[in-house]
Order: structure tokens, then C-alpha cells, then sequence
């Protein structure tokens, strides 16, 4: 069973991170962070936690690396953001639908302005 200290130079590799840029990302000397990369330091919850930010992902995704895939979870197109992310289309979905429907109870029926919206519409010379 592979060591979490294993799953951490995994992941900053598929990161494509160096070691240098995670102990920056992460706030910790750059000694520390390799001899954590070797198994030759302590690592708390709270180093842990730094270094799932640093690769923008959680601890538990570092936790349950699968080596063999080298990826996070069980769908390799999944970047560790991409739940967030959906999760805010869906909230920026609803919103837009809810102001729609407010202007078309404000306004009723009103013609089509989306040409007139950024600059579309056309000056007409008599």
C-alpha cells in the first residue's frame, strides 16, 4: 500500500509542480516539504492541509490517490475544482433564469434588444 508521503510526490507530479513551488504555494522551507516527499518528516493535519491547497484539491483527494491511475478519484477528466465549479454554473443558472423571468413580468412581451446589447445595433443615415 503506497505511503502518503508516495501519494504527495504523486500528486505535485501530476500538478506538474516542483518541489520549490509547493513549499511556496504551501508556506513551508523548501527542506521541510522534501523530507516530507521522503518520509523523513513528521506530517500533521495542518502541513497536510496546506499542501492540498497548494494543489487545489483536498486532503482526502491526496489521501486517496490512486498511484496506479495517477489521478484523483475514479474519473480522470476530473480536476479537483471541477465539483465547485459545477456547483456555481448551477447557482449562476438560476439566477439568470430568476432575473428573466422578472423582466418578462416587468416588462411583459418587449421586443427582442439582445442586438442592441453590446454595441450591436447600427446607426441609420437619412
Amino acid at each position: 500500500m503506497p505511503t502518503l508521503h508516495e501519494k504527495i510526490r504523486a500528486v505535485r507530479h501530476m500538478c506538474g509542480f516542483s518541489q520549490s513551488k509547493v513549499a511556496e504555494l504551501a508556506h513551508l522551507n523548501l527542506k521541510t516539504y522534501q523530507r516530507i516527499e521522503w518520509g523523513a518528516s513528521a506530517l500533521t493535519e495542518n502541513i497536510l492541509e496546506a499542501l492540498a491547497a497548494a494543489f487545489n484539491c483536498t486532503t482526502d483527494d491526496i489521501r486517496n490517490f490512486d498511484l496506479e491511475a495517477n489521478q484523483f478519484g475514479s474519473d480522470p477528466r476530473r480536476l479537483p475544482e471541477a465539483e465547485r465549479f459545477e456547483q456555481e454554473n448551477a447557482a449562476l443558472k438560476s439566477e439568470n433564469d430568476y432575473l428573466k423571468h422578472l423582466l418578462k413580468t416587468t416588462l411583459g412581451d418587449a421586443p427582442d434588444l439582445s442586438g442592441m446589447l453590446g454595441g450591436g445595433a447600427e446607426i441609420l443615415e437619412t
